[in-house]
């Protein structure tokens, strides 16, 4: 039994290395898979630059995100070509470039659990189908064992339907339809009110303003226009910790430091007499290039339209930048102490005081 088992291990090595002989990619696929791996970064340099928005335009989002994979890979061709030669088992250059050209692929899909899997797949799906490519062009395939060329038909049609698969999933924006067809049971609903739509506009005119300080670069409706001008808010106290380069590259994009935060907000607002009820509105953060504040327009009008004046403050420069997040922004959106006229008494309460300028306008 024992020299049974033994005979059946030895044919079946002697099997593997046979196999391994016939089907082991040659040079022409290493450099195959580089080409297709290099291939997917590039085309992930270009999807980067419409996606971080560093807000200094689209030539400045392009050349860093070049300049970032220029520096990277050749960075990460040098770190596994140390490996590699310690390990001796692997082609240096060629896996140094794919395995950076993966890792890029991964950093610009974000979290882990989601930036692995795709760099997975796709420096997956693109390794092989550039080295199935280059043995079929360069390969010398049809003097290869037929095993060789089966796999390598074989892994070309299995590479070519990921990638459109992959096609298919970044084209295609999702459907709602499943989401917006579904209806809870009757029996679960309250009794329907029959009330008037609270989501139709009201009989009144809406008007519109802007306030600002009338110096704002990036938004021409917090330019020299504003209908009423303000000052400026001091928040340096909050921000004690934010120095260096980060500092420096959210005061070149929005021209004002911490210690000059302007007070900014458009207004919708009712037309006739009042007196009008007010409200303030303040949006989220992200991406501080995004500009938000506009986005409540359909809640101003639909407002004002019933008798309100509702106020988006403008908050987007305390927002979230690429790599530079200033400190405390929570702080310094919501607090209201009345202790000094710095910072401490907040974006919002300042706001509040704003209002004595401009609420006279809603009369006609």
């Amino acid at each position: 039994m024992i020299n049974r088992i033994k005979t059946w291990w030895r044919k079946s090595v002697v099997w593997c290395s046979d196999f391994w002989s016939n089907v082991r990619p040659t040079p022409e696929a290493h450099r195959g898979a580089v080409v297709g791996v290099l291939v997917a970064a590039a085309a992930t340099v270009l999807v980067a630059t419409y996606a971080i928005e560093t807000g200094f335009g689209i030539l400045f989002d392009f050349l860093f995100c070049l300049g970032f994979a220029a520096i990277f890979i050749p960075l990460t061709v040098g770190i596994v070509a140390l490996l590699i030669t310690i390990l001796r088992a692997l082609p240096r250059r060629n896996t140094g470039i794919i395995l950076g050209s993966c890792f890029l692929v991964m950093l610009i899909w974000g979290p882990p659990s989601l930036g692995v899997p795709m760099a997975a797949s796709i420096g997956l799906t693109e390794g092989i189908l550039g080295a199935a490519i280059a043995t079929l062009l360069f390969g010398n395939l049809a003097q290869a064992a037929k095993s060789k060329r089966v796999i390598t038909y074989v892994l070309l049609v299995l590479a070519l339907a990921s990638n459109g698969f992959f096609a298919w999933l970044f084209l295609h924006s999702g459907s709602m339809e499943k989401i917006i067809a579904w209806k809870p049971q009757e029996s679960s609903m309250p009794a329907k009110l029959l009330l008037a739509n609270p989501s139709e506009k009201g009989p009144l005119a809406v008007k519109t303003l802007f306030y600002g300080q009338g110096t704002d670069i990036r938004r021409p409706e917090y330019g020299g226009s504003v209908a009423i001008k303000t000052r400026t808010v001091d928040a340096t106290e909050f921000f004690k910790d934010f120095d260096g380069w980060k500092r420096w590259v959210r005061k070149t994009y929005w021209k004002f430091d911490v210690d000059k935060l302007p007070l900014n907000a458009r207004v919708w607002y009712p037309g006739g007499d009042g007196p009008f009820p007010l409200a303030l509105i303040v949006h989220g953060n992200h991406n501080m290039a995004e500009f938000s504040d506009p986005g409540y327009e359909y809640l101003g009008q639909l407002l004002a339209s019933r008798g309100f004046i509702l106020a988006s403050i403008d908050e987007n420069f305390l927002n979230s930048g690429l790599f530079h997040d200033p400190p405390k922004q929570q702080q310094v959106r919501g607090c209201c102490s009345n202790t000094s006229n710095s910072g401490a008494n907040g974006i919002k309460l300042r706001a509040i005081r704003s209002t004595k300028k401009w609420i006279s306008i809603t009369s006609p």
